[in-house]
């Protein structure tokens, strides 16, 4: 397991396993990164507001624009994990069992299409739709995706979740 990420701390489960939980110490932080974030705040704004409160990061830094958006733009939030097999990366879903989830999908979503994460959506959506994570993209987040020339991505999407639902 690796270490987990600012929000989180690693625990051991009923089954003697480990698992990802909510850091109490710091969930208040990362509530008000993602809240500022859907309120409209920049990454700079969000930095400036955590420092004035005294806020650090784990390795007892001030918070800067990077370090907000390498939070905001990280898909572990919403339950899923990078991997690197033969030089390539992907995403993998966690089992219930090892993660503790801190935001839902959705909200995840619209902070991705403000920043304009689009690489990362397109890995994530195909398996948040057929989980029903995501039950309707809005219209607004859906017309930012086709402007971004994701319309076809997006329509195969749509026709493979009502093929689903049926």
């Amino acid at each position: 397991m690796k270490r987990a990420p600012f929000g989180y701390k690693v625990e051991i489960n009923q089954h003697g396993g480990k698992k990802y939980a909510v850091n109490p110490k710091e969930s208040d932080i990362l509530e008000t990164i993602f809240f500022m974030c859907f309120d409209g705040h920049s990454c700079l704004e969000i930095a400036s507001y955590l420092n004035a409160q005294k806020n650090k990061t784990r390795n007892k830094q001030p918070f800067n624009t990077l370090s907000v958006a390498s939070i905001l733009k990280n898909p572990f939030y919403i339950g899923f994990d990078r991997e690197r097999e033969n030089g390539r990366t992907y995403l993998v879903r966690f089992r219930e069992e090892e993660y503790e989830p801190f935001i839902n999908t959705e909200l995840w979503v619209d902070a991705q299409i403000s920043f304009k994460n689009y690489e990362t959506l397109k890995e994530v959506l195909p398996i948040s739709i057929i989980r029903e994570d995501i039950r309707s993209l809005d219209s607004s987040a859906l017309t930012q995706i086709i402007e971004r020339g994701y319309e076809s991505y997006i329509l195969k999407l749509r026709r493979e979740w009502e093929e689903l639902r049926i």
